[in-house]
């Protein structure tokens, strides 16, 4: 039960993020920059103290090897989505069908990998709950740019939350097929360390990139910057002793 009501967690906290610019007509993206610095913040903490232990302790020390291709995968899906799994600002060329296709599957793409590690049975109890939370925070700024590029493009309101809608069920879905899998397959137990690894090097590429690029045009931290910074990387040491 605790995993379906984490999933919808998941799953309401990104449609509320992409309806905040589709309910509001005069909606600005400079306001994100603290939610950036906080998320972003909170997930490279998790993935720092959750994840990569836990994938140290699977693999050993191969672990490293499946968290730099996970970077570079990262890398890849960045020119699909041209970066706003960061939440970059959103152009009008953007919106062109083209673009908006490719982006859309980068997105899609992402969204799938970062919900296969919702479905592993952690050693932890507390590594899902983080992971749930970290997910979240990320999704809510991610959404809020994805919807401001789809209204930029003029399609009907309808197709604007059928969209966001199947977007948010990505994760879920994903987690879900992983959680089934690794029930009824054996093999895909031995398979998951490695698919966490590489979600771990591209969690380790966004954060940093919205820690560096968030409300800023060069690599400054002003004060507000190191609160969201220190509230992130905070909570994600609390929840590292709480769980």
């Amino acid at each position: 039960m605790t995993f379906f009501i984490s999933l919808s967690v998941v799953f309401l906290l990104t449609l509320i993020g992409g309806s905040i610019p589709l309910l509001s007509a005069h909606f600005q993206q400079n306001g994100m920059a603290p939610l950036l610095a906080f998320s972003g913040s909170f997930l490279l903490g998790i993935t720092l103290v959750d994840l990569i232990p836990s994938v140290f302790q699977s693999l050993g020390s191969t672990a490293g090897l499946g968290i730099l291709l996970g970077f570079m995968l990262q890398l890849f899906l960045q020119l699909l989505s041209h970066g706003m799994e960061h939440s970059h600002t959103p152009t009008r060329e953007m919106s062109h069908q083209g673009m908006l296709g490719t982006l859309l599957l980068g997105l899609s793409l992402h969204a799938f990998l970062e919900g296969l590690p919702l479905g592993y049975p952690y050693s932890r109890p507390g590594v899902f709950t983080a992971l749930v939370a970290g997910i979240s925070f990320h999704k809510i700024p991610e959404t809020i740019t994805l919807m401001s590029i789809l209204i930029l493009r003029p399609i009907s309101k309808w197709i604007r939350w059928v969209l966001l809608v199947a977007f948010a069920l990505v994760t879920p879905v994903s987690a879900l097929l992983s959680e089934t899998t690794e029930h009824t397959w054996t093999a895909f137990h031995s398979v998951m360390p490695w698919i966490i690894a590489g979600v771990a090097g591209s969690f380790l590429h966004i954060s940093a990139t919205i820690l560096f690029e968030s409300g800023t045009q060069s690599h400054s931290f002003s004060l507000w910057k190191w609160m969201a910074l220190l509230l992130g990387f905070g909570l994600a040491f609390i929840s590292f002793w709480v769980a």
